[in-house]
């Protein structure tokens, strides 16, 4: 990956971790250009509102709230990498479910930090690799109509019998006359997946996973799907290599 397009936000309510972290970069990845900063929630917010970053190393502990406050606010998020940086074992747990890519205790040694820094440009650089291949398009007919659609902005698709329902990032839905089966190798060959019968997936779209009882997947548009049972082991195993977070 080019470091020199690559944008790094810091964010310790301590100078000292923010300074040490810059020290890191500058001493081995030098050619990394864009390190922005913030000491609190507030500013941190700020720089997410007009800039997007390609990753954050983050403490938990923010004077008299954590990390995990900004974390919530799901529009000021896309698929950053996060890794956590802090001196607190207790809130792993908690972390988990926001899935970094690391969680690093303090006091961070060198050799830590170049082996995940090292682990995290390659999974950037597949991943950027990944969306150029998301990004290509997909023509559609329907209702006398011809569609070009990115691939990436296709939610879901739904079966219904010889007719083929794309649903969109933007609301619309576009209903095609040919089976599911027509489009499923190509759809699976850019980052979906068949996780039912009725339905194929974009990884990239899928905000949760529930396994209670039966599994299913919630959008991120709020849609919910079912993973049947057939497809759950397959489905887990694509799913956390996609998201990583692997």
């Amino acid at each position: 990956m080019n470091l020199d397009n690559l944008h790094v936000l810091i964010v310790d309510d301590e100078p000292d971790g923010i300074n040490y972290i810059v020290e890191l970069l500058r001493t081995y990845f030098p050619t990394v250009q864009h390190l922005h900063t913030a000491e609190n929630l507030i500013r941190a917010r700020e720089i997410l509102t007009h800039r997007k970053m390609d990753l954050l190393f983050l403490d938990i502990r923010m004077q008299d709230s954590t990390v995990f406050k900004l974390l919530n606010e799901g529009d000021l998020f896309t698929d950053e990498v996060l890794i956590f940086v802090t001196g607190h074992k207790e809130y792993a747990f908690e972390a988990i479910r926001t899935r970094p890519f690391d969680y690093l205790l303090k006091p961070l040694s060198p050799k830590e930090f170049v082996q995940c820094m090292d682990k995290c440009l390659q999974y950037l650089t597949e991943q950027k690799s990944r969306k150029s291949i998301s990004d290509k398009v997909l023509v559609l007919s329907g209702s006398g109509r011809q569609y070009t659609i990115r691939m990436s902005q296709i939610l879901y698709c739904r079966s219904m019998g010889a007719y083929t329902s794309f649903v969109l990032r933007s609301g619309k839905s576009i209903m095609v006359s040919k089976a599911m089966n027509h489009f499923q190798e190509e759809l699976e060959e850019n980052g979906f997946y068949r996780i039912h019968n009725s339905y194929v997936a974009n990884l990239k779209h899928i905000d949760s996973v529930a396994s209670k009882g039966s599994t299913h997947v919630v959008l991120t548009n709020g849609d919910t799907l079912p993973v049947s049972r057939r497809r759950r082991p397959g489905f887990n195993r694509v799913f956390n290599g996609e998201v990583r977070r692997d």
